[in-house]
Order: C-alpha cells, then structure tokens, then sequence
C-alpha cells in the first residue's frame, strides 16, 4: 500500500542572526518575502496542505490573502 502523509505548520518569527541551519538536520533554507508567497500560490508551487494551511490563516486574518 502506498499513502502520503505531510505534517503542515507554518510559523513566524524575527532573527537579527546570524542564522545558521545544522547542515546534518537541513538540506537548505529558503526565506519567502509574503509577496514571493502570494504570487506562489495557486501555481503548485506549493502542497495543498500549505494551499490550504494559508486559506486557514487568511481566514482568521493572520496572513494576506488568496491568490488572485
């Protein structure tokens, strides 16, 4: 039998660094501006599970909005 399973979540946070991932827990770090985010939606850039992470959190008016 073959499933997917994908454990969501997204966080926040300020960092004055230096930031620096455990290269042996990480395979790369990417931070997104919230206009790289909006313009990566609905493109399949992302998981649906973040697609819809996002619509959650836009409805509880924490993050910016859907894509257009």
């Amino acid at each position: 039998m073959r499933w997917k399973s994908e454990d969501v979540g997204v966080f926040a946070t300020e960092h004055e660094g230096p930031f620096q991932p455990d290269p042996g827990e990480v395979s790369g770090v990417r931070f997104w501006s919230p206009a790289e985010v909006l313009a990566g939606r609905g493109t399949g850039q992302f998981t649906p599970n973040l697609e819809h992470e996002l619509d959650l959190l836009s409805e509880h008016g924490i993050w910016g909005g859907k894509p257009t």
